[in-house]
């Protein structure tokens, strides 16, 4: 009986740390993820360019202009020089095709403002890199 006891107390101890694991796992998850993912979406738009749909994520910011990147097939329709219609949410941006890619299936959209900042840039700093 002693020994089964015993077992079961190594079973329990090994369960609560599974359970304490499991819940330091779980709390950092919820605490890191939900950060990322804000910051992320700051910086992803949906452009339409003609009758294509697709998504663009900001690459960087320069004088007061902000360049996205997007699939050169997203904007095969308007080509380089062309507009296309940046939003986010329930706001719209006008931005022009600057250089596409063909064969890396690449495109810089620009927008003559600043709009979200670029995930590789401190999501505090105000100024242009």
């Amino acid at each position: 009986m002693a020994d089964l006891k015993a077992r079961l107390g190594l079973l329990d101890a090994s369960n609560q740390r599974l359970k304490a694991q499991l819940a330091a796992q779980t709390k950092v998850e919820a605490n890191g993820l939900a950060p990322i993912a804000l910051r992320i979406l700051k910086s992803v738009y949906t452009i339409e360019a003609g009758s294509a749909l697709g998504s663009a994520w900001v690459a960087w910011r320069e004088n007061g202009n902000t360049y996205l990147i997007t699939a050169n097939h997203v904007i095969n329709d308007v080509g380089v020089g062309g507009t296309v219609t940046v939003k986010q949410k329930t706001s719209h941006w006008t931005g022009k095709v600057t250089r596409a890619d063909d064969t890396n299936d690449l495109a810089v959209i620009e927008v003559d403002r600043k709009l979200g900042a670029p995930l590789w840039q401190d999501a505090t700093v105000q100024t242009d890199p």
